[in-house]
This record gives C-alpha cells, sequence and structure tokens, in this order.
C-alpha cells in the first residue's frame, strides 16, 4: 500500500512539473515588442515625420539571397520576412506581396513583430521603435526603454525561432537557400518566398570552408597515426633483436 501511494506522489510531482515547464514556454512563446519595451502615451515621440529616414518603403518585392533571419506571421494570417541585408517582405494571407521596407543598415539587427492591425519594427542599435501601419507607412515612434535588462535578447531568440504553427499553419523559413513555406493542416506546402539561387555565395563559402577544415583535420589525424605506428614497429623490432642478442 504504502508503495502505491510512493509511486502516485511520484507521478502527481512529475505531471506538476510538466506542468510548470509548459506553462513558462507559453510565456515564454508570448514575447513580443510590446512587452519588451515601454510603448507609452508619455513615451512617444511627437512628429512622426522627422523620425521616418530610417525606414523606406517599397513596392517592388525584395528578391536576394541573404539569409531569411527572422519572421512573423499575424492573426489572420499575413506574414513578415526579414532578411540580414537589411530588407523586409510583406505579404498577405493568401501568400501575396503586399509591400517592402528598406532598414538601415546602419543600424545593424533589426526585428519586428505584428502588433493589433499594425507592424511594430526596431534593431538592437536603434533608439527608437516605430509603429507601421498594414501598408507600410510609420504611424507612431517610441523611445526604446526595455522592461528588463534580458528582455530584448528572449525577445529576439523566440523571433530567430526557424519554425512556428498557427492556427493549424505550419511556417518553416530556412536559411541556405533562403526560403519561406506555408504548410497547410493537410500537408500542402506553399512556397511564400524562395531565393533567386539554389546555393547562394555565403552557403557555397561556408561549405567549402568547412570542407577545408575537416580535410585538414583527417590528414593530421592520419599522419598522426602513421608516425605512432611507425614508431611503434620500429620499438617491436628493436626488442625482438634485444631479446635475440641475450
Amino acid at each position: 500500500m504504502k508503495s502505491l501511494f510512493r509511486r502516485i506522489r511520484i507521478v502527481s510531482l512529475v505531471v506538476m512539473i510538466i506542468s510548470i515547464l509548459f506553462c513558462c514556454g507559453y510565456v515564454y512563446a508570448a514575447e513580443s515588442i510590446a512587452q519588451t519595451f515601454v510603448l507609452s502615451e508619455e513615451n512617444e515621440i511627437k512628429g512622426v515625420n522627422r523620425n521616418i529616414d530610417y525606414i523606406k518603403k517599397s513596392d517592388s518585392e525584395h528578391m536576394t539571397d541573404a539569409v531569411l533571419d527572422v519572421f512573423d506571421v499575424s492573426e489572420n494570417g499575413d506574414m513578415i520576412l526579414g532578411f540580414t541585408d537589411g530588407y523586409m517582405n510583406a505579404y498577405n494571407q493568401n501568400g501575396e506581396f503586399i509591400f517592402g521596407l528598406k532598414i538601415d543598415n546602419s543600424k545593424a539587427y533589426y526585428y519586428f513583430q505584428f502588433h493589433g492591425d499594425n507592424i511594430l519594427v526596431s534593431s538592437m542599435r536603434s533608439r527608437r521603435v516605430y509603429e507601421l501601419t498594414r501598408d507600410g507607412e510609420v504611424c507612431k515612434v517610441w523611445n526604446k526603454i526595455r522592461v528588463d535588462r534580458d528582455a530584448e535578447s528572449r525577445l529576439i531568440q523566440y523571433l530567430e525561432k526557424p519554425s512556428r504553427t498557427m492556427n493549424g499553419y505550419t511556417y518553416e523559413r530556412s536559411a541556405y537557400p533562403s526560403q519561406f513555406v506555408r504548410i497547410s493542416p493537410d500537408g500542402e506546402r506553399q512556397v511564400i518566398y524562395k531565393a533567386p539561387h539554389i546555393y547562394p555565395i555565403g552557403g557555397l563559402l561556408y561549405f567549402l570552408f568547412f570542407t577545408l577544415v575537416g580535410l585538414h583535420v583527417f590528414w593530421s589525424l592520419g599522419k598522426g597515426h602513421f608516425k605512432t605506428s611507425h614508431y611503434g614497429k620500429n620499438n617491436v623490432s628493436l626488442w625482438k633483436n634485444q631479446r635475440n642478442v641475450r
């Protein structure tokens, strides 16, 4: 009987731990720009027209071999994709291109996220958080005030995840080649974006570098093994000769 109660307690403890981890994961997955920074009326910068040089709208889809680094999906299925060369593409729920954005490259790594009917945009070096309409026009600007020290890092880790599931659809991005795919609940794959070249230069350089490093390591190990085997044979021969002399 005591053994049965002990097992029940252990199972209950395991269930409780799993529940806590699930809740923590759910909270982590809910990371957003709006939760990471203070976007209050007191913190808003007035005079939007003086703060839009950082972001420029484009009416043509940006096709690049740069890495597809970050993406987000709205509740109604609209999608935004961000590349390491500072460009962003927005698509509607049917996968049709809506507009593009050019982010100032001097601002380094940037990120964005849907915020209700609009989009929030910022970067690691920027001191501002920008809010854009679904037409790509800047409508609000805030000073960047973090909620806590590590909030921005947690946000970026969430936005950089290679896949996400919403409303039964799975959204996946790949870096080499840059590609973004939406998978329906019945398994149908729809390519929303694909890089113009199958093997980007960056990917080839990485492959060549790691191939050369691997060959060098194997050659070094083989050379060392040959020397060890050679010296081992000499030592055996010397031992045999000494034994015969005795």
